[in-house]
């Protein structure tokens, strides 16, 4: 997930996030999971993400592996 820089800190990333949430709840998931930029994983634990695992590069760019429980 990504938000251009022009719409950044105008809650537009939290919204496709809690739509996303919403959505994978609504199928029947009962968990969430997602590789956050490492830069970004206080945005996610805001949304009760929680780090997996050692941080790893993808992209050439490091990152987390980030769950949440739907239930």
């Amino acid at each position: 997930m990504a938000v251009l820089p022009g719409w950044r800190g105008q809650g537009v990333g939290a919204s496709l996030l809690l739509c996303l949430v919403d959505e994978a709840r609504q199928r029947g998931a009962g968990a969430a999971f997602l590789n956050a930029q490492t830069y970004a994983v206080p945005f996610y634990e805001r949304f009760n993400f929680a780090r997996e695992g050692a941080e790893f590069f993808e992209e050439g760019i490091p990152h987390y592996r980030m769950t949440r429980t739907l239930v």
